[in-house]
């Protein structure tokens, strides 16, 4: 089981992974959110460390015996506005990313496990 802490709003947010049979805990990650378990990984967002603001900009797969960086928001789309990670979403054996910049811009993608984009399936640049 993965699940995250943050009880008060000076804790530095984590990763944790609880083994269900022993109750062990293991720290994956600080400031880091999950986000969805698919095809047997762990798909979690970080914020930047210097960033006081509560926003996921880059998205890591944990499986596979690696941890690995998959993109960084801006750079997904790369248009210059300024994305972060909404959320994530596995259903019905698809992967889904949702990003945005303010109420204006935002951006739901299908992507593969190793964060390249499948699908587009909404992008909204109007202002």
């Amino acid at each position: 089981m993965y699940y995250s802490s943050y009880v008060y709003s000076n804790d530095v947010p984590g990763i944790f992974r609880m083994n269900l049979s022993d109750y062990t805990v293991e720290k994956i990650c600080e400031n880091g959110f999950p986000a969805a378990v698919h095809d047997g990984c762990l798909f979690y967002c970080r914020t930047n460390e210097n960033d006081e603001r509560p926003y996921s900009y880059t998205l890591y797969r944990l499986g596979k015996g690696e941890d690995k960086l998959l993109f960084d928001a801006d750079e997904f789309i790369g248009d210059g506005y300024n994305y972060f990670i909404d959320a994530v979403q596995s259903q019905d054996g698809h992967l889904y990313v949702k990003l945005s910049s303010g109420p204006y811009y935002s951006n739901i993608a299908e992507i593969d496990t190793d964060g390249n984009m499948l699908k587009q399936i909404y992008l909204n640049t109007s202002a």
